[in-house]
């Protein structure tokens, strides 16, 4: 399986993911850049995320023009995706729910920027109250910096941090547990 092909298929697992956990509504969506064309952004055509297929990831240039549409319909607010693709070429992903929703854009968190983000995030979406961080339990170092930076700085400014872990294995499988996975180790029931 190329690394493109990986991709796509852990963007679909994110799409059910996200709505599974109620981060993203039944309209919203979630996008992620292509690892080789920075120019270039995957995203699924319209449809709600808990029902999205590989067939219907859609690749888009950053004027949000459909690389080969196929007849599938497009999100409207695919330009907002493109928008923020343009304007932070450090971002990897992006997703967003209907307004009154969520709003996430999450790269791999460090130190010095996770405080940079999340003010970012709370100046494009003011009412932001949770921010979902994903992670993978197996990855014990990152996993352990990344939520320590995260809830620090998520606490400091009032936000609550949703702890989703996504593994590589669960994601190979397209399943979830069911659970939210906190620092502490404890699952509580979604």
């Amino acid at each position: 399986m190329s690394n493109i092909d990986a991709l796509l298929r852990d963007l679909v697992i994110s799409n059910h993911i996200l709505a599974r956990e109620g981060v993203t509504d039944s309209l919203g969506h979630v996008s992620v850049r292509h690892p080789d064309r920075p120019d270039r952004f995957f995203l699924s055509c319209s449809r709600s995320p808990e029902f999205v297929t590989l067939d219907d990831i859609m690749e888009y240039d950053l004027d949000c023009n459909p690389i080969d549409q196929r007849g599938r319909p497009m999100f409207f607010e695919r330009s907002i995706h493109g928008a923020i693709y343009q304007a932070r070429p450090d971002i990897k992903s992006v997703s967003l729910a209907r307004p009154g929703g969520n709003l996430t854009g999450i790269n791999v968190f460090n130190t010095e920027l996770v405080t940079k983000r999340l003010e970012l995030l709370r100046e494009l979406v003011p009412r932001v109250k949770r921010v979902a961080v994903l992670v993978d339990r197996a990855d014990e170092a990152n996993t352990r910096s990344t939520l320590r930076d995260a809830e620090a700085a998520a606490r400091a400014m009032g936000l609550r941090i949703q702890v989703v872990n996504a593994t590589t294995k669960r994601a190979d499988a397209g399943v979830a547990d069911g659970t939210i996975e906190h620092p502490s180790g404890d699952a509580e029931g979604a």
